[in-house]
């Protein structure tokens, strides 16, 4: 079995897919079909109309992509990019990331924008980003620093917790946008919030912090709610 080559193009070019041990893409590149790599690093501008696959995959400078990037290691992304989706056991995102469809991972740490139309599912879910999420984000393990207007249309984990975000000096990242996340739904076991407005919170032991505003919250364990939220129904589900 022949060893796989390495892809290099820089300037203007294009990658008609294919299978490699590395690629690299800097510059203007077009991918007109299917590649994988065990590496693939694009940089500058990459317009994909297919998918992209390999172990570590690394994205940086713009990239719009009518295909999916999929990766059995970890995917880096910075910069400003657009994709139909993206499947990857360890998810590093920074810059401003659309995703048109779905986004399953094992580990994500997100800074900066992104903006899902589905799913979003995994693990560990980690964030100090504006977001949007147009349909669930489900994870054993959800944190989020609200960065920006946020909405996510329903949350679920075994531990939820959401605050508003400061930078590591105290600061604001982004100073002049409100911060405050909106949902329809937030269930979990343990669930931590501030800042956030949403109908109806379900959980096992809940703590409402400063800036909410929830329209009902169930509980079965304990319910603190901080005197600077609004809280409409209550319901205590003990049995």
């Amino acid at each position: 079995m022949s060893e796989l080559k390495n892809i290099n193009i820089s300037g203007v070019g294009r990658l008609d897919g294919g299978a490699y041990d590395k690629i690299i893409l800097s510059g203007a590149t077009k991918i007109m079909g299917d590649a994988k790599g065990n590496k693939i690093i694009a940089s500058g501008s990459c317009t994909s109309f297919a998918n992209l696959e390999g172990g570590y995959i690394n994205i940086s400078g713009a990239m719009k992509s009518e295909g999916g990037l999929i990766s059995s290691d970890l995917i880096q992304i910075s910069g400003s990019t657009k994709v139909n989706f993206i499947k990857a056991t360890t998810l590093n995102i920074s810059g401003t990331t659309k995703v048109n469809n779905d986004c399953t991972f094992d580990k994500v740490r997100i800074s900066g924008n992104l903006n899902i139309d589905g799913s979003c599912e995994g693990r560990d879910f980690k964030a100090s980003a504006r977001l949007v999420i147009g349909k669930l984000l489900s994870a054993d393990i959800v944190e989020i620093n609200i960065e920006g207007k946020s909405s996510i249309s329903e949350i679920g984990g075994e531990k939820i917790t959401i605050r508003k975000g400061l930078s590591l000096l105290g600061f604001s990242i982004f100073p002049i946008l409100k911060k405050e996340l909106s949902c329809d739904s937030i269930e979990g076991d343990t669930i931590y919030l501030e800042n956030t407005i949403c109908k109806v919170v379900r959980g096992k032991n809940i703590v409402i912090g400063e800036g909410c505003n929830i329209n009902k919250i169930e509980y079965s364990g304990t319910l603190t709610v901080d005197k600077r939220s609004e809280v409409g129904e209550r319901e205590c589900m003990k049995n």
